[in-house]
């Protein structure tokens, strides 16, 4: 609040506005009322959608999955994504990152003047890893052509990888974030649950 509010030490409110966010998650209920603006139109530029089944417009040079510009939401061409995988735990973190609290007037994410892209990750894919760097690529790729910054959130739950940075997957995020200033990435410490035991816990 303090910062969406610009209160000092701060010379400025900060709330998103001129940055795009990104967000690799379960997909998003686009229709939800905090994910619009003012005028009714969707807040979201670009959905990759990389559970559908792919199609002619499969984003490129990935080539899976379907993609689906600002304009086809509003027009309705995305209807098979629903934004339901993962109980809606995209839709859940899109909210705490860039809700605008249209919905009932308050409850306002972190950025709620954010510009979104989200791809729909699929959880079930057997190249897991490729995909995670793909979605980075892709939004990064995305950011460059519309001249934003851009912050990419990824809540995705494994422990897949080397975990101190050297394995390639992770290097090449690294060199995407590297060759361009204006570029971070999020990503959840211990958002597995119970599958792994990590968690500090007591009686």
């Amino acid at each position: 609040n303090e910062v969406n509010a610009g209160e000092i030490p701060l010379t400025q409110s900060y709330r998103g506005r001129g940055v795009l966010l990104g967000i690799n998650d379960s997909g998003i209920d686009f229709n939800h009322p905090d994910f619009k603006d003012s005028t009714g139109h969707t807040r979201v530029k670009w959905l990759w959608d990389m559970v559908l089944n792919d199609s002619i417009n499969a984003p490129m040079p990935y080539d899976y999955g379907q993609e689906f510009s600002g304009q086809q939401i509003d027009s309705g061409f995305d209807s098979a994504h629903t934004g339901e995988d993962q109980y809606g735990h995209g839709t859940y973190v899109t909210g705490i990152a860039a809700g605008n609290g249209s919905a009932v007037g308050h409850f306002q994410g972190v950025a709620p003047e954010a510009d979104l892209i989200v791809v729909h990750y699929n959880f079930n894919a057997q190249d897991s890893i490729p995909r995670v760097y793909h979605a980075v690529e892709y939004i990064f790729d995305k950011a460059q052509q519309m001249g934003m910054p851009c912050v990419i959130n990824a809540s995705l739950g494994n422990y897949n990888g080397s975990h101190d940075g050297s394995d390639l997957e992770s290097q090449y995020i690294s060199n995407l974030l590297n060759q361009q200033s204006g570029r971070v990435l999020v990503a959840a410490c211990g958002d597995i649950g119970t599958n792994y035991p990590f968690h500090v816990g007591r009686n």
